[in-house]
């Protein structure tokens, strides 16, 4: 451009004397863009000298260099002018070669050679190189095997028990290792668990036992009378102190304090009868003479065998003689035939050898006062055991016999075919 405007004010000054045409045709040779209107006339008697310093009308950059100038650079004349290079003419100067760290990967760059534009390649398993996205997982050839894993369940070459007991499981115990292992006591490995405690029952009487802590593995302590404890060699009679007194014991010959003639009768003896403790003790010489609130009276008849009977004197207040009387064939309530104590036992014997027949006979009996009178005077009167007191004591097998009714009482048997003789009394209970 600096010298584009150098050629012009030469033109100018040279128009002053060949005339304002031949600048107005200089003008059109170097600027082909200038208004098509301008028109100058020329001198056409000027003659333009190449190399006289002066770029003639008929001069231009192209034919006279010298005076004009060189002609500016033209994109696209297929000549790479020096103000032209392959940014500004790529079509005269070629492409610009690939600069990498321009941000454009070029046509020639690649992310091997440019990986600033091109971006990084992508990883290749297989190249010898292990990649920013490769692993030993992915790609071992490149990578490289992938060291063992602690905790993904496979027991590797390179793990352990020690390195991972995750996947290889704790280690066996070792015995002198100084560690009690869970596997391990004292009684397996003293060394590392200590010395087993003492134990009770194990028959090894430990230091730490003795008599009184383990009598099982020690034994039993000796005994000391004194010492509040009953011992195993202590009895009532060696240590009464620990033991107790001794309890009395039924047959020793001793009658203890808490023996009694009821409880030991081999050491204190026979109880001596007691009238009035519910019990009729014969043994004892009780009866219901003796004590009649223990023994129940004897009514006053009872059967001996057939044909063989018996009278109670004692309610005829002990008459040794009288006479049976009744509804009996042979016999009424005014007569009858005498009996008599024989045997002085108190009752009155009657012996029958005929046998009335079957059915229900009432009879009683009257004593004498003296057996050898035979006048009825003498007569005591009839047995007496009709009041309520007398029938409330009198022994039940006894009372069946006896049948009252509103003028007295009286004995009522009842004597069959076979000639059994059955109780026919209306007082039994």
């Amino acid at each position: 451009m600096k010298y584009f405007m150098m050629i012009v004010v030469a033109i100018a000054l040279v128009a002053g004397g060949c005339g304002v045409e031949g600048y107005g045709e200089y003008r059109r040779d170097l600027n082909t863009d200038a208004d098509a209107d301008t028109d100058v006339d020329a001198d056409s008697d000027c003659l333009d000298v190449c190399g006289d310093g002066e770029c003639g009308v008929e001069e231009t950059c192209t034919s006279c260099p010298d005076d004009c100038g060189e002609c500016p650079d033209v994109c696209g004349d297929a000549v790479c002018g020096e103000s032209e290079d392959c940014e500004t003419c790529p079509d005269d100067c070629g492409e610009c070669p690939d600069v990498c760290g321009d941000g454009e990967c070029g046509v020639e760059e690649t992310c091997t050679s440019c990986p600033d534009d091109c971006g990084e390649c992508p990883d290749v398993c297989g190249d010898a190189v292990c990649g920013q996205l490769e692993t030993c997982e992915s790609c071992p050839a490149d990578c490289g095997i992938c060291p063992d894993v602690c905790g993904d369940g496979e027991c590797d070459s390179s793990e352990s028990c020690e390195t991972c007991p995750n996947d290889c499981g704790e280690c066996p115990d070792v015995c002198g290792d100084a560690v009690c292992g869970e596997d391990e006591d004292c009684e397996s490995c003293a060394d590392d668990c200590g010395t087993c405690p003492d134990v009770c029952g194990d028959a090894v009487c430990g230091e730490s036992e003795d008599c009184e802590t383990c009598p099982d593995d020690c034994g039993e302590c000796p005994d000391v009378c004194g010492d509040g404890e009953c011992g195993v060699e202590e009895t009532c009679t060696s240590c009464p102190s620990d033991c107790g007194t001794c309890p009395d014991v039924c047959g020793d010959a001793v009658c203890g304090e808490s023996e009694t003639c009821e409880s030991c009768p081999d050491d204190c003896g026979e109880c001596p009868p007691v009238c009035g403790d519910g019990v009729c003790d014969s043994d004892a010489g009780e009866d219901w003479l003796v004590c009649p609130d223990d023994c129940c009276t004897p009514g006053p008849f009872r059967v001996i065998a057939a044909g063989e009977y018996e009278f109670n004197s004692y309610y005829i207040s002990g008459a040794g003689c009288a006479e049976v009387r009744g509804e009996i064939p042979g016999m009424s309530w005014e007569s009858g035939p005498d009996i008599v104590d024989a045997d002085a036992d108190g009752w009155l014997e009657w012996g029958w050898d005929v046998t009335p027949a079957a059915g229900i006979y009432r009879f009683s009996y009257a004593g004498h006062r003296d057996c050898a009178e035979a006048d009825p005077a003498w007569r005591e009167g009839w047995a007496q055991y009709a009041h309520p007191d007398q029938l409330a004591r009198m022994c039940a097998s006894d009372l069946v016999y006896v049948y009252c009714q509103a003028d007295g009482c009286s004995i009522a048997v009842e004597f069959t075919a076979d000639g059994s003789t059955i109780p026919a009394g209306n007082m039994a209970p």
